[in-house]
Order: structure tokens, then C-alpha cells, then sequence
């Protein structure tokens, strides 16, 4: 179940809760491999044990079930401890082509849309 807190809803983009794992790397050196919570368009909430440099440019490669992984740039926009004690980092993407919006938007299954451009 996705944690949110009780921070009003700023969201440009819907969230989908997703079967994706996010490998990070700041300033081109490997960081570490995180589950993906959820996903929008605008951003994902990654959930895992290292520490995210905040603010700092990060890259992303995202590997949803059963695609060819996508490559992201974006910054962490903040970080937090859930009740259940799990690590969670809130991920703004930037710079996404229209193609890839479309792919990350929930209106269409992310399966059916990945497998399509293929």
C-alpha cells in the first residue's frame, strides 16, 4: 500500500503503483538499485536502504516487468522514513520526451504501452 503523508496533494500526474525496480546514479557513479512504488509522468517514489543525494541531478534507469529498461534524469524532492520504517525517496523526472509521457502516463496500461513502440 503506497505511504502518503499529510502534505497536500501537488501532483501534476497521476500516480500508478507499478512491478518496476529503478537502478540510481549520481554524478555518473552507481548509487543503488531501488524498488519503484509508484509512477506517474511527472516522477516516482523509490523505496530502498541507501541514502539519495537530495536535490543533486540523478539518473535513472527504469526497468518496469517484462520491458527494456528506460533511461530518466530527474532530483529527489524529498525523502522520508514511513511509519513501517521503510526508506522512501520522491522523484521528480525532467526532461521527458512527449514518447516517454505517453509511456509513463496510467491512462494506458504501462505493458501494453511499452510493448507497442517494440
Amino acid at each position: 500500500m503506497p505511504y502518503s503523508s499529510n502534505r497536500s496533494e501537488r501532483r501534476q500526474h497521476a500516480r500508478t503503483p507499478v512491478s518496476a525496480t529503478a537502478v540510481v546514479f549520481a554524478r555518473a557513479k552507481y548509487v543503488g538499485s531501488y524498488l519503484v512504488e509508484d509512477l506517474s509522468a511527472g516522477g516516482a517514489l523509490l523505496v530502498g536502504d541507501g541514502p539519495l543525494p537530495d536535490a543533486a541531478p540523478i539518473e535513472l534507469l527504469l526497468q518496469l516487468a517484462g520491458a527494456a529498461p528506460h533511461r530518466l534524469s530527474g532530483h529527489v524532492l524529498r525523502r522520508q522514513t514511513a511509519p513501517d520504517g521503510r526508506h522512501l525517496f520522491a522523484v521528480r523526472f525532467e526532461h521527458l520526451s512527449s514518447e516517454l509521457k505517453a509511456v509513463l502516463r496510467p491512462a494506458a496500461p504501462l505493458e501494453t504501452a511499452l510493448h507497442a513502440g517494440e
